[in-house]
C-alpha cells in the first residue's frame, strides 16, 4: 500500500547537504564498479552517536565482503569527533570529511581512518532534496546530493592494499531529522539508485509505517534534460527471492523487481515510471532487523546500483499478522 500524499520537495543544491541535527543524522555514500560490480559503500553518522564505517561488497577480488549470493558480513566501524556545524555543506570530522568545491564544482571525500578513502565526484548530477512525515511530530529529511557522477580518486580497505576508483561511479546522500528508524514509528524503509551507461540515475526512497503503508519519492535524472521526480509514488513488487542467511540461517524475502510511478510531481519536474530489478541478492536477516544491505539492482542493460528492503521486527511482525488476517 502506498500513501500518494504530495510532499515538500526540490532539485537538490549543495547548502542542502550541510549539518542539520536532529535526534538523528547521518551522510553515505558509495562508489561502484560498472564492469566489475566491485562497490564500496561508507558513511558518518552524527546523531545519536558518531562513528564511520566501510564496506567492500561484491565483484572478486581478494578485499570482498559479499560475493553473489552470500551475505555481507561486519563493516569497519570506528568512533568519531563530533563535527563542528560550520554551515557548509558536506560534514568535516578529523577522521572523515566530504566538501563541496565551488570554483571546481566537484565534491571531495576523504577518510584517513578505518576504511580509508580519496575520491572526487565528478561530472555530478543533483537528486533532489524534500521531507518525509512520520507523525507524532517526527519527520525525516533527506537530500541526494550527489545522484550519480564519475569518481575519480582511490580506497583502501583496513590492511589491504589502495584500490583504484577512477571512472567508477558515485553517489552521496543525506538524511537528518527528529526520527528514530529503529522504534515503533516505522516498519522499515526502501531507498535505491541506479547508476546507467548514458551519465543518467534513477533514485528511490522512503519509509514504511508501521501499518504497512509506503511513503516515498523517485527521481529520474538524465543529463541535459529536465529532471523527472515524484513528490509521492505508487511503489510495487513483485518476484520475491529469498535465500540462506549468513547470521541466522533463516530467511528474508527481497523484491525481484521493484515498479515506482508518480502520483504526484514535484514543483517543476517532470513525471516518471520505473522498474528496478535484482542483479545480484545479498540477504542480512539479524531477527531484530533484516535487510538487503546494498544489494546490486538494475534498470537496463549497462546499469548498476544498489538497493536496501529493510524491516525493523516490528515490521516483520505486523506484515506477518496482516497476512495471517487475509488467509
Amino acid at each position: 500500500m502506498s500513501d500518494p500524499t504530495p510532499r515538500e520537495g526540490w532539485p537538490a543544491v549543495p547548502q542542502d547537504n550541510r549539518m542539520h541535527g536532529g535526534t538523528t543524522e547521518w551522510w553515505y555514500w558509495h562508489v561502484i564498479d560498472p564492469k566489475t560490480k566491485l562497490q564500496y559503500v561508507g558513511g558518518l553518522v552524527n546523531k545519536p552517536s558518531t562513528w564511520h564505517f566501510g564496506m567492500l561488497q561484491y565483484g572478486r577480488q581478494k578485499h570482498v565482503v559479499a560475493v553473489d549470493q552470500r551475505a555481507p558480513i561486519p563493516v569497519s566501524m570506528s568512533r568519531a569527533i563530533k563535527p563542528a556545524n560550520d554551515g557548509l555543506p558536506g560534514v568535516r570530522t578529523p577522521g572523515a570529511r566530504l566538501d563541496y568545491d565551488p570554483v571546481a564544482n566537484t565534491w571531495h571525500l576523504k577518510v584517513t581512518t578505518g576504511f580509508q578513502a580519496d575520491i572526487w565526484f565528478d561530472g555530478w548530477l543533483p537528486g533532489v532534496t524534500g521531507t518525509i512525515p512520520l507523525g507524532e511530530r517526527r519527520w525525516m529529511g533527506w537530500t541526494s546530493a550527489v545522484v550519480t557522477s564519475t569518481a575519480r580518486g582511490w580506497i583502501k580497505p583496513p590492511g589491504g592494499k589502495r584500490i583504484d576508483v577512477s571512472g567508477w561511479r558515485g553517489y552521496t546522500d543525506h538524511n537528518w531529522g527528529p526520527f528514530n528508524m529503529f522504534d515503533n514509528s516505522t516498519g522499515g524503509w526502501e531507498w535505491g539508485v541506479v547508476h546507467e551507461p548514458n551519465g543518467g540515475a534513477k533514485v528511490i526512497g522512503g519509509v514504511v509505517t508501521r501499518n504497512g503503508t509506503y511513503i516515498g519519492t523517485a527521481a529520474d535524472i538524465q543529463p541535459g534534460q529536465k529532471p523527472k521526480g515524484c513528490a509521492s509514488t505508487y511503489m510495487e513488487q513483485t518476484d520475491f527471492y529469498s535465500g540462506n542467511n549468513y547470521f541466522t540461517g533463516q530467511t528474508f524475502a527481497m523484491p525481484g523487481k521493484v515498479h515506482v510511478r508518480c502520483a504526484a510531481l514535484l514543483p517543476g519536474f517532470e513525471g516518471t515510471e520505473f522498474t528496478m530489478k535484482l542483479l545480484t541478492p545479498g540477504i542480512a536477516d539479524g531477527g531484530i532487523v533484516a535487510a538487503t544491505l546494498e544489494a546490486q539492482y538494475y534498470t537496463e542493460p549497462g546499469s548498476i546500483g544498489m538497493y536496501e528492503h529493510v524491516r525493523t521486527m516490528i515490521g516483520r511482525w505486523n506484515a506477518f499478522q496482516q497476512q495471517r488476517n487475509r488467509k
